[in-house]
């Protein structure tokens, strides 16, 4: 009896293997997808899903949302659970692999067609889907790309305002601004929007928005002692000297933007994500 009951067993993990084979859905980054489709579905972008990790207890930055999609990392058992919560994924084993026990299909191929179709039909209707209640707030979105030419971030009539997620507007936000360019990768993609924090001053290592010379950059803010010929410029009415400003781009191939005193320089604010 027993060996029979263990042959039965074999047989059936044996039926269940054709239907999910770990090294091939590795080498096909089905994991990784499968992430990327449920946030697209969400609707929110690598960044926001980031910050929304953080109240499941999951704190990953947006690079390595960026890896698990891609598939160089995966995530672990305890962060796919929070994934699942994040996403509103129900039944997520099913969703990431698949159906444990294979279903024996009752329906031709033209019949399983006709099911598809229909359920997306059913799917793209308000009225037959669940409405998962998610706490939004307005706020205002640049029109102008950073690194695009503009005139004032902060006039109005370069804003547009647009519904998010409470949970992805990071404490302090006064704004939302694209980036434009690969100069901040990997920190920041380009067409990504960024949360800004309105600020006229910045510690060296934070990431901001800035305005020289009537164009926008998001760069990290350091600070160096001027040369020799430059003094003079640098030196107050005290007699105090001043460091001179430098913008670094997070991409190495891009050179720091030194900022000297004949340029039009203006800190619009901090970066937060």
């Amino acid at each position: 009896m027993g060996n029979k009951r263990i042959e039965k067993v074999i047989t059936f993990h044996r039926d269940l293997s054709r239907h999910f084979q770990a090294d091939i859905a590795k080498e096909r980054n089905i994991l990784g997808k499968k992430i990327a489709e449920a946030r697209k579905k969400a609707g929110i972008t690598q960044p926001q899903l980031s910050e929304l990790l953080t109240h499941f207890g999951v704190h990953v930055k947006t690079p390595g949302v960026n890896k698990w999609e891609k598939g160089e990392t995966v995530p672990n058992a305890y962060q796919l659970m929070a994934l699942c919560h994040a996403l509103n994924i129900e039944n997520g084993l099913d969703y990431f692999t698949g159906p444990v026990v294979p279903k024996k299909d009752v329906l031709n191929t033209e019949g399983q067609r006709l099911l598809r179709e229909y359920r997306e039909y059913l799917e793209s209707k308000d009225r037959y889907t669940i409405r998962h209640h998610v706490a939004m707030v307005t706020m205002p979105v640049s029109l102008l790309a950073a690194s695009a030419g503009y005139g004032d971030y902060l006039d109005d009539e370069n804003f547009e305002m647009k519904e998010f997620p409470a949970s992805t507007v990071p404490d302090g936000a006064k704004f939302a601004v694209p980036v434009d360019g690969d100069s901040m990768e990997p920190l920041y993609k380009d067409g990504q929007l960024v949360w800004v924090q309105t600020c006229t001053d910045l510690n060296v290592g934070d990431v901001g928005l800035f305005v020289v010379d009537g164009h926008g950059y998001i760069k990290t803010y350091d600070e160096q002692e001027p040369g020799e010929d430059d003094l003079e410029d640098y030196i107050d009415s005290d007699g105090l000297l001043h460091p001179q400003i430098v913008l670094i781009s997070q991409n190495e191939t891009y050179k720091p933007k030194v900022i000297t005193p004949s340029m039009d320089f203006r800190v619009v604010g901090r970066v937060l994500n």
